[in-house]
């Protein structure tokens, strides 16, 4: 289990103790009930909110724990319940491995349209635009699976992926 938290200074900064007082001051400090103390817990890397993701171990992610979009996008709530609807239908390892690949295929368009957005960005010359660029450039040229998932009748079922050129 992780718990990802977006503000700044002492909020996300701050001592273990500092982010856990900062979060429950929100009121929001239920994100925290049964959860290990953040001291317990290996802390992630930060940066400034642009496209994120992650990978590797156990579970399905959904929602910003497995792409968070860039925040601009408005995209976060629907893509989050779209993932729950999808990760409530997996029945087999057959379906998890589906889901999987529907990620890595969402992720994958998902920053090839955002490198010909910004190929097209007024300010693409400058340092900042032109090293997100590469960032998104250097990971968002990945194999797309051949095959992922569509969800029909709460169920989860093979689609094959069309590339287009």
């Amino acid at each position: 289990m992780g718990l990802g938290l977006v503000g700044r200074s002492v909020q996300v900064k701050g001592t273990p103790a500092d982010v856990e007082a900062a979060v429950r001051d929100a009121g929001a400090g239920w994100l925290l009930d049964e959860m290990p103390s953040l001291a317990a817990m290996r802390a992630g890397d930060s940066g400034i909110g642009s496209v994120q993701w992650s990978l590797g171990g156990h579970g399905i992610r959904i929602g910003d724990a497995n792409l968070a979009r860039d925040a601009l996008s408005s995209q976060g709530i629907a893509v989050a319940c779209s993932e729950a609807l999808y990760a409530a239908a997996i029945r087999t390892p057959v379906d998890a491995a589906l889901v999987h690949a529907r990620q890595i295929e969402q992720r994958a368009t998902h920053l090839d349209t955002l490198g010909r957005v910004i190929e097209r960005c007024r300010f693409r010359e400058a340092s900042i635009w032109s090293d997100y660029a590469s960032f998104v450039a250097r990971f968002g040229d990945r194999p797309v699976p051949a095959e992922t998932a569509a969800l029909r009748q709460n169920q989860v079922q093979r689609m094959t992926v069309r590339t287009v050129t």
